[in-house]
């Protein structure tokens, strides 16, 4: 299962790969930017019950930079900031105190 996401001018796709072995284990999730190979994707682990528009937001804040926030099962959010060069993607979590909210 893949979600991808386009920068503002468009220069870019992201996209989040996720991987859930069974209904109680959490889903692993890739991190990648299309058309480029990474050896080794970043990753991380999101408790949700699905991967899709209502429980994933890739927020833009520049061409390079994006937030992605997870809603997970018990409703708190978990956060990763995405920042894109020519040659490297970095993620980074970020930890606001696992506020819950709506992404809609």
């Amino acid at each position: 299962m893949s979600i991808y996401s386009s920068s503002p001018d468009g220069s870019l796709s992201i996209f989040i790969s996720g991987i859930k072995p069974n209904l109680v284990d959490p889903f692993t999730v890739r991190f990648g930017l299309k058309g480029m190979e990474f050896s080794e994707a970043p990753s991380a682990e999101i408790y949700a019950t699905d991967l899709n528009e209502k429980t994933v937001n890739f927020e833009w804040e520049t061409n390079q930079r994006c937030l992605i926030r997870f809603k997970q099962q018990d409703g708190k959010l978990k956060s990763f900031v995405m920042d894109v060069d020519s040659e490297t993607l970095s993620v980074n979590e970020l930890h606001i105190n696992n506020l819950s909210e709506d992404l809609e």
